[in-house]
């Protein structure tokens, strides 16, 4: 049975940007440049307190959606008094709330009401990315673009924002963009890569993670997404080299670890493949994918017991992965378990996987004339 690479969960860190919501023309006390803004949050409503801060009692809630007034911002405006229609005051957070500029007493808005509005949209969609709400994320993002059309960071978060959504495409052109933008950027040039690495582009993807690296000789995650794609190219000893290097520079990431078996794997050094994997599992005792890539060593090195062993626990751990229930099928056929084990594991792989079943488990199910 062929060996099955997983699919390393991407390492994706989010830039938080600084909010610096500026208000123009507000000075305390003053409503000579009120404006519109509408509350805008992921909860049903938002806290309208008595002061500029978390601290300061809670007056009301406020229902998402609702249109408020701006008459004064903090220090370093990162809270925002606003009036509501009933007269009632109060102080906001500014990462909940949408400027229209279009509604301002002042008939053409400060260039830094601009600025102000792109921050807060960018600030919005991270916190819808956090969230999970990755449709809004990206319309806020395209927000915050129409506004800052050459801020390269602003089209990297929402590259990010399409790659959760599986719209590599997308995702490759925001990236693309942002490097056109500032070619210099290694963090875009590698994102770059990482589109082309889910999009089967791996050649092209190790064209963009060797800029980054030109650019960045420091990042681990660097490394490591190169060495991925030469693991999935078959070229072992290039992505030994790049986990190798990855581990250096962080000796604490169980996905290097467990990646770097991979490639040992890939050269038959099951030894130094276990190795690999066992470090894996001591710094995360809760990786499925350790157990699963080790039980695969124990299978094809004929220790069925163990192999058995770490196949039930991956799925302890991750009772979704497909891959995991073909594996344990055949080790149960190899330690001899009955038939009701057997194919209850081979039918849910093909249910788990799909089109994506593998071609051994289908062939077994048929050779057994058992129905799933």
């Amino acid at each position: 049975m062929r060996f099955t690479l997983y699919k390393r969960t991407l390492l994706i860190s989010f830039v938080v940007l600084l909010l610096i919501a500026s208000v123009a023309n507000a000075q305390q006390g003053s409503t000579s440049a009120l404006q519109v803004a509408h509350v805008t949050s992921t909860a049903a409503s938002v806290n309208l307190r008595s002061g500029p801060g978390q601290d300061y009692a809670v007056i009301q809630t406020v229902p998402n959606g609702t249109e408020v007034t701006i008459t004064d911002a903090n220090e370093d405006q990162t809270w925002l008094r606003v009036r509501l229609d009933d007269g009632a005051e109060g102080w906001i957070s500014a990462v909940l709330l949408i400027i229209d500029a279009t509604q301002s007493t002042v008939p053409t808005p400060a260039p830094t009401i601009v600025s102000t509005n792109s921050t807060v949209y960018v600030v919005r969609g991270n916190l819808l990315v956090d969230a999970g709400h990755y449709t809004e994320a990206v319309e806020a993002y395209t927000q915050a673009i129409a506004l800052e059309p050459d801020d390269d960071e602003i089209h990297i978060f929402r590259g990010l924002a399409y790659m959760e959504m599986e719209e590599y495409e997308q995702a490759l052109e925001d990236f693309t963009r942002a490097v056109e933008l500032d070619p210099d950027n290694a963090d875009a040039h590698y994102e770059v890569g990482v589109a082309y690495s889910w999009l089967r582009q791996h050649e092209l993807a190790i064209e963009n993670y060797d800029r980054a690296i030109q650019l960045e000789r420091d990042a681990a995650n660097f490394y490591a997404d190169r060495g991925n794609s030469y693991t999935w190219l078959e070229d072992y000893e290039q992505a030994l080299a790049d986990y190798n290097e990855a581990i250096r520079l962080d000796r604490n990431n169980s996905v290097y670890f467990d990646a770097r078996g991979t490639a040992y794997f890939g050269l038959n050094d099951y030894e130094h493949a276990l190795e690999n994997y066992n470090q894996a599992i001591a710094l995360d005792p809760r990786y499925a994918l350790a157990y699963f890539n080790r039980g695969v060593v124990y299978y094809n090195t004929k220790r069925y017991g163990k192999a058995l062993t770490d196949f039930n626990h991956a799925i302890e751990l991750d009772p979704d992965y497909p891959d995991f229930y073909g594996w344990r099928g055949f080790a149960f056929a190899a330690t001899g378990g009955s038939d009701a084990e057997i194919r209850a594991d081979l039918c849910q792989h093909i249910a788990l996987a799909g089109e994506a079943a593998y071609p051994e488990v289908i062939d077994a199910i048929e050779d057994n004339g058992w129905r799933c």
